[in-house]
């Protein structure tokens, strides 16, 4: 058998070389990041516990207590990032960010806290007591519990003892609390 060795052609070589090229570019923009940032408000604050996520995946994290986050994602995708009572920002991806979030007073205004947790105002069936920050400008108090006295429907605050300096007692609606 004989076998003939034949040369290639140049039109091929040149398909061969674009194919290579196309793959190789195609793996540069596709490679995976790490993205380090720090998540701060206007002041200057940082924010504990902000959610960092990549749009469309479940790929997120949460910031530590001095803001950072680290997370992998490829360049271009687009983060998300969001806190309760600042307004959801979404970027593109860059190695070092430093993301400054604005306020959301409306979300704020629909936020009740309660002694175990937080619920929209719509939720709420119970009773609501509010003291506002000019209720407490007004009576000038020197200790919190002191700031409660006659200010809030249902709590009572009274003296543990007569000692100066002695702590006081709370009670919501009732001895039962």
């Amino acid at each position: 058998m004989k076998f003939k060795l034949e040369q290639s052609c140049p039109s091929r070589r040149i398909l061969t070389v674009a194919c290579v090229t196309l793959f190789s570019t195609t793996s540069i923009f596709a490679q995976s990041l790490t993205i380090k940032g720090n998540v701060k408000d206007k002041t200057g604050e940082t924010i504990i516990g902000a959610s960092v996520i990549v749009s469309g995946t479940t790929n997120g994290t949460v910031t530590d207590f001095d803001g950072n986050f680290e997370l992998n994602a490829s360049s271009g995708d687009l983060i998300q990032i969001s806190y309760v009572g600042y307004k959801t920002q979404t970027i593109t991806a860059q190695p070092n960010m430093i993301i400054e979030l604005a306020e959301d007073s409306e979300a704020l205004e629909e936020v009740i806290v309660i002694g175990y947790g937080v619920q929209k105002k719509s939720v709420v069936t119970a009773a609501i007591a509010r003291v506002s920050e000019a209720d407490l400008e007004r009576t000038s108090p020197t200790r919190v519990d002191n700031a409660l006295k006659g200010l809030a429907a249902g709590v009572t605050v009274t003296s543990a003892s007569g000692q100066p300096g002695e702590g006081s007692r709370i009670r919501i609606r009732g001895v039962g609390t």
